[in-house]
């Protein structure tokens, strides 16, 4: 089913769209190489993905084109295909190919599934770090144990040093993450079980879960 899952991704990635205008030809020298390969390599990964996906989900080849052609899977596919064309980080063009597969699984929830791949281009992958993080601050052991032995004290100081982000950074993320309903940092004076409470939205953990692979990869960037 390999070649057939590439020949139709790579039929529907045929309508998106090119760089053109009047500094075109600036534009190609500097960018399209990098925009054309990494074009190139998400229709190949998304293959690779289809495949390992589609042995459970689909009984045919026609089954497979039909689930693509979906008007709702084709709108993400184009704009995370727009996305990971351009974006020059790996956990970016993964979380891309996420979109895509969860999207075929679940056509149905296309209202979220539309505002969940831009907010792929809207975070960075800090927010998505610090959302991650936010969803089960007691797994993460370092910050666990910074916080395991104080009477009161605040989440952004210890959150900084764990993530390796000055306290403001990590202020300015979270308030990016609150106003958007994902989830935030507080701020109020808090116990070690406060600062170790999970602190994440439903809507943000369904972000967390769209942006899974739900297949098998070997990349570990994060």
């Amino acid at each position: 089913m390999n070649d057939t899952a590439r020949t139709v991704v790579r039929a529907s990635a045929a309508a998106m769209p090119v760089i053109g205008g009047p500094l075109a030809v600036v534009i190609e020298d500097v960018w399209q190489p990098r925009w054309l390969r990494q074009g190139r390599e998400f229709v190949e990964q998304l293959a690779d993905d289809v495949e390992a996906m589609g042995v459970e989900l689909y009984a045919s080849v026609d089954e497979l084109r039909e689930a693509l052609e979906q008007p709702e899977v084709s709108e993400v596919f184009y704009r995370a295909g727009q996305i990971a064309s351009v974006a020059s980080q790996t956990a970016t063009r993964r979380r891309c190919r996420a979109a895509v597969l969860n999207t075929i699984r679940q056509p149905q929830d296309a209202a979220y599934n539309l505002r969940f791949v831009r907010l792929i281009d809207e975070l960075s992958p800090a927010h998505f770090a610090l959302l991650a993080f936010l969803k089960d601050p007691g797994g993460n052991t370092a910050f666990a144990s910074r916080v395991e032995d104080i009477l009161s004290g605040s989440m952004s100081g210890p959150l900084a040093e764990v993530l390796d982000y000055e306290e403001g950074f990590v202020q300015m993320l979270s308030a990016d993450l609150s106003r958007l309903g994902l989830g935030e940092v507080p701020s109020a004076m808090m116990s070690p079980q406060g600062l170790l409470a999970k602190r994440t939205t439903d809507l943000g953990d369904r972000l967390l879960e769209f942006v899974r692979l739900p297949v098998p990869d070997d990349d570990t960037d994060s």
